[in-house]
């Protein structure tokens, strides 16, 4: 049995509904959860029975390595790592460093930085420097470091969707954005990418300490694991208080008074749990700037969504 880890993860537990059931009676419904956060694999235990790694007894959480055994009552997982080579005419988004040639983003991350396994190496930069991930139809960046975009500084732990024709610097070098096109083909496309359709049914299953967001556009389904509060956040925007519809403005004192009751909390507060909620929708594919939206100069935050998508919140 081979199953493929993403970042909505691979559940494992009693429950018919996860991927891999448990028969053992000392497993929990829900006992544990493998998924991919940014680059690296994780282990969440969410249940009571005993799991190891490596003979070891599992923290709450710990990053995973290829090699690593996870054992859970009756059940004991090996973690490979294997290149996913992306299809010979997948779209791929184009960056061009000046004089030294053309670079395919066809997965994300695509990680650009001075380490010798950068996807990108770029020398002069620091180790994994930035990452890109291609989201429907557009180019997510995320920043370690300190760069330029267009000219505006973005700040270490930015999030910005970057188009074709954008420029990113550091240290001296740059990187330009051509386009969304074809590297098999002599074909480069002028514009952006056309967005993906709308999404066709969200559904949030809660798990302990979190539950997992899955989406389904017409071109297939994305799935993330969402810890606490973020999964709280995305539970309220998918299930607004009565005579408000999904897609509509929840203001900023609604959404902290049930995020944080009896708590001295502000709209900083709500900003960062917004911010780290679109940092796990990239991760999963997701045009989270696009989806996950913030009034202008705050006051308010809602989903980007179609009246006829189907929701589900279990």
């Amino acid at each position: 049995m081979r199953l493929r880890i993403d970042a909505g993860g691979v559940l494992l537990g009693r429950s018919p509904r996860c991927e891999v059931v448990l028969r053992d009676p000392k497993a929990s419904r829900a006992h544990a959860l493998v998924y991919l956060d940014s680059d690296r694999p994780r282990l969440l235990v969410l249940g009571q029975g005993r799991t190891r790694i490596n003979d070891a007894i599992a923290p709450r959480e710990a990053a995973l390595a290829a090699g690593d055994r996870v054992a859970v009552p009756g059940l004991e997982l090996v973690l490979e790592a294997q290149a996913e080579a992306a299809p010979p005419d997948a779209p791929a988004w184009v960056l061009e460093r000046p004089g030294g040639g053309l670079f395919g983003v066809t997965y994300g991350p695509f990680v650009v930085g001075g380490h010798a396994g950068d996807d990108l190496l770029v020398d002069g930069w620091p180790p994994h420097a930035l990452a890109l991930h291609p989201t429907q139809g557009r180019l997510h960046l995320t920043a370690q470091v300190e760069v330029l975009v267009d000219g505006q500084a973005i700040g270490p732990g930015a999030l910005l969707a970057v188009t074709a024709g954008s420029v990113i610097a550091h240290a001296g070098q740059r990187l330009r954005v051509v386009a969304l096109g074809q590297l098999d083909q002599d074909t480069i496309l002028s514009g952006d990418g056309a967005p993906e359709a709308p999404p066709q049914r969200i559904e949030l299953e809660f798990l302990p300490r979190g539950g997992r967001l899955r989406v389904r556009t017409p071109s297939g389904e994305r799935a993330v694991y969402l810890p606490g509060q973020r999964c709280d956040l995305m539970a309220l925007l998918l299930n607004p208080p009565e005579q408000r519809r999904v897609g509509e403005l929840l203001d900023d004192d609604y959404l902290i008074e049930r995020l944080w009751p009896n708590q001295s909390r502000t709209r900083a507060d709500l900003n960062t749990l917004v911010y780290r909620l679109r940092k796990d929708l990239v991760r999963a594919g997701l045009d989270a700037t696009a989806f996950l939206v913030r009034a202008p100069g705050g006051g308010g935050t809602r989903l980007d969504v179609a009246d006829d998508v189907a929701i589900a919140v279990t």
